[in-house]
Formats: structure tokens, sequence, C-alpha cells
């Protein structure tokens, strides 16, 4: 980040008493809102996984915070599983996504052919379940961007067992596209082996708002309303119950509000602030 931009944001922070941005992209558990849909997709997930229940899937519209429930989930199940969180899903060949799976488990994972990852991948599954007496909860965000080939590939690899009992759990994370790809007749292994379905929703609005005040609340050393509440309902209304939405339209209406000199985020700032974002290649 540049050094006038860095500045820029700790004079916004320190204008309005906040130790830290209230709303940034990037999900973090700290900062994990529960409402109520997250939560039911939260406990479905956890007793499905927690069961050892097959292939779980969980899908929702971009931006609705299903990486933040992974997150929230592997904070959850950490004490019972090894966790491998596999982020990003721009595979251009199935090795490469062999070495990323490999490459979470061990330094080793240079090998030269296809099958020579899949024999190192399940050794080292089968040995992480020995020497820690855990299944290994293996979470794939924007799974949606993976073929059939490749969903097929993770398939494969969550048979791992070792004396009857499941090493491995797979949580497969993406868009609704992700749903269309899987009733393809080639996915019908995959499909029998599916232990639950979850959809994500968005928030409604009451729910939205209660997310800004909470974003707020978090970092704020003072008792003040940054928004005013005519600004917070444009703001709901625009945003669609979408976490991601909110959190770049408040955060760039404080900026704005800091940059204009006004104490609070009032109704033309947050529309000021939407405009703006109508200018960048997103769903706005």
């Amino acid at each position: 980040m540049p050094l006038y931009a860095k500045r820029l944001l700790e004079m916004y922070e320190t204008n309005f008493g906040f130790t830290d941005r209230p709303f940034t992209v990037s999900p973090s558990p700290a900062c994990f809102f529960e409402a109520a849909e997250h939560r039911h997709v939260l406990e479905e997930l956890q007793v499905t996984i927690s069961s050892l229940n097959g292939i779980t899937i969980l899908t929702g519209d971009a931006g609705t915070g299903k990486t933040a429930v992974c997150r929230q989930l592997i904070a959850r199940l950490e004490d019972q599983f090894q966790v491998q969180f596999v982020e990003h899903c721009n595979f251009p060949t199935v090795r490469a996504l062999l070495q990323t799976l490999l490459y979470h488990l061990t330094d080793c994972y240079e090998k030269v052919s296809e099958q020579e990852l899949r024999l190192a991948l399940t050794a080292e599954v089968r040995s992480s379940f020995l020497n820690h007496g855990q299944p290994l909860l293996r979470l794939v965000d924007e799974a949606h961007l993976l073929s059939v080939p490749f969903l097929e590939e993770l398939r494969v690899l969550s048979d791992i067992a070792f004396d009857g009992k499941p090493a491995l759990q797979l949580l497969l994370c993406g868009q609704t596209s992700l749903e269309e790809t899987l009733i393809q007749p080639s996915l019908s292994s995959l499909n029998q082996r599916i232990g639950c379905q979850v959809y994500l929703d968005r928030m409604t609005r009451q729910e939205s708002e209660s997310y800004i005040q909470y974003r707020i609340q978090r970092v704020s050393t003072e008792q003040r309303s940054c928004f005013t509440e005519e600004a917070v309902k444009f703001i709901t209304h625009v945003s669609d119950g979408l976490p991601r939405c909110l959190n770049q339209i408040c955060d760039h209406s404080l900026m704005l509000a800091y940059l204009q000199d006004s104490p609070v985020v009032n109704e033309p700032i947050a529309r000021e602030a939407f405009t703006d974002l109508q200018q960048l290649p997103l769903h706005w």
C-alpha cells in the first residue's frame, strides 16, 4: 500500500475514533457476524463434518460470506481435525491441483507424475491420521471454478480410510454454478458420497443494519453514531444483504465523510459512495 494511502487510512480511523478499519473485505474469524442464516449453516456443517458423514457442499451467491463461514468452521473444528484450507482454485492442470494439496501437507511436493503425487498424498493423509489420531478436513473454496476432472480427482482422494475409518473429510465451497456442475452424469460417484448440501442465503435488512452496528462497535473507542438513519437505510437497500457489499460501501462512505470533513455518513455521502462503486466491475 502506498505511504500516502496508509496515512490517509490512519487519519480516517483516528477521525472517527476507531482502533482499526471496521469494514474490510478480507474475512476474519475475530469479526465474524453471526446472522441467523450463518448460524444455521454453521451448525449444519459442523454436525455433518463431525459425524464423518460424507462430502459436504456449501453454495451461495458471491459476497454472502461463504469464506467467512469456512474460517469460522475451522475455528470450531480445529480441535477435532487436522485442517487443510485451499483458498484458490485456478489450477491449469490436475497436476497443479495435486501439487497444491500436497504442499499443504509436506514440503516434498515436486513429484514428477500425477500418479506419484496421488500416492504421496494418500501416504501423507494416512500418516497424519496415524500420528495425530484425527482425520484431515480439506476445505476447498471457490470450487465452482473446478471442472469435472478436478472435482472427480478430489472425490477419489476423499475416499482415503484407515481400518474402516475415514481419514479425510471434504468440504466444497463455491457459488451456485457449482450445483450445476455437480448434476452432470459424469459426477454421479461424487454425488452419491454427498452427506450434506447447504445454501447460504443473504442477510435480512434488519440483520444488515445490525451488521453495520456490530462492525462499528468492535473498533470504536467513542459512543457515537457514524451513520445517519437515512444513510443506513440506503446502504442496506443497495447492498441487498451481501456482507461484502456492505463492507465496500460502508468503508468508502466513511472515507468520503472524512475527506469532506463530515462528522457522520449521511445519505448524500452514502449515495456518492454507491455511485463511485458502480464504476467498478462488480455486481453494483
